[in-house]
């Protein structure tokens, strides 16, 4: 009798998680373009912003890199990176054009629009850090079931 338990129901768990925490981290940065086509940011706050941008582009080139193993999810997962690429590379479009306007605005920067984007940049921060978790254990699983030989019950 064999095992009823294989190595494609973590795989496919490991899927969904990874596309549930991709789907977060666009959720997240969508509505953050928004708001700062809306808010000035004032020197440190544009290159923070800067910084967590290239966090996500490095964490999502990872994921990209990871993905390569199974070829049957890697299409989609493929699809959603590109979106997030695009995403964020209208981000980093705003984020120039927010640099150049800094100069002559930050004066103007409310403590409501300075609390919003500390809110913000905790939220990329947090999907950054749970992205790179769910990242190592992916590949640790992965790794681990390649090494492992499934094992057959005898009756």
């Amino acid at each position: 009798m064999e095992s009823s338990t294989s190595g494609t129901v973590p795989r496919a768990l490991d899927v969904f998680a990874i596309l549930g925490l991709l789907q977060l981290i666009y959720e997240v940065t969508v509505p953050i373009i928004h708001k700062a086509e809306q808010v000035y940011f004032h020197k440190k706050k544009c290159r923070t912003f800067g910084r967590k941008i290239a966090e996500i582009q490095n964490t999502l080139e990872a994921a990209n890199l990871g993905l390569y193993k199974n070829q049957k999810f890697n299409k989609f997962v493929k699809e959603r990176l590109d979106e997030l690429r695009e995403t964020l590379s209208h981000a980093e479009q705003l984020l120039g054009e927010l640099q150049s306007r800094r100069k002559g605005i930050a004066a103007r920067i409310s403590g409501e629009a300075s609390t919003r984007i500390d809110a913000y940049e905790r939220d990329i921060g947090e999907s950054i850090n749970l992205l790179n978790f769910h990242l190592v254990v992916m590949l640790l699983s992965e790794f681990s079931a390649a090494q492992v030989p499934t094992l057959e019950l005898v009756s």
